[in-house]
């Protein structure tokens, strides 16, 4: 029986030898593999957050400065009336694309009187995305009023807007 305690109390031994043994390789290889990669990995994760930081600002600028420059309508060529509404749509068109709004839909209205074109415009974005909008049909050649601006909200932070706007186009 003494010689079963020993034996039991040797395999005991063994047992707790193997597992500081295995304690310390698992000590040993977290702090000297492991946790460098970590660190390194946090280190790229904060890069990635700042550039994307820095890719959003400048993709704000080139959006503001190309409201600024606002589509090219043809210098006092004087358009055939067939080609009139085309190139109304095709201005208002460019200038909502410019402007960052999403187009859900352009259409003629039937009402043409002459030098004067009516337009359905419903589209979706920001204020300040509508802000640019305004902007950049103010500086057209071709003169686009708003006859009726209908904007609906879906509130929060950062809302998105419902925007209907009915424009005449008068050259």
């Amino acid at each position: 029986m003494a010689e079963a305690k020993k034996q039991s109390s040797a395999e005991r031994e063994k047992l707790l030898m193997v597992g500081a043994g295995g304690a310390v390789i698992i000590y040993v290889f977290y702090t000297f593999l492991l946790s460098p990669v970590l660190e390194d990995v946090g280190r790229a994760g904060q890069e990635v957050k700042a550039k994307r930081q820095e890719l959003t600002l400048a993709e704000g600028q080139v959006r503001i400065l190309g409201a600024f420059t606002a589509p090219h309508a043809p210098e006092k060529v004087e358009v055939p009336p067939s080609e009139k509404s085309l190139v109304a749509l095709k201005l208002i068109s460019l200038a909502t694309n410019r402007s960052g709004l999403k187009i859900d839909y352009i259409k003629p209205l039937a009402e043409e009187s002459g030098e004067s074109l009516k337009f359905n415009l419903s589209c979706s974005g920001s204020y300040k995305q509508l802000y640019t909008f305004l902007e950049i049909i103010n500086g057209l050649q071709v003169v686009i009023v708003i006859d009726t601006l209908d904007i609906s909200s879906g509130g929060g932070r950062q809302p998105v807007l419902g925007i209907k706007v009915n424009l005449t186009a008068h050259y």
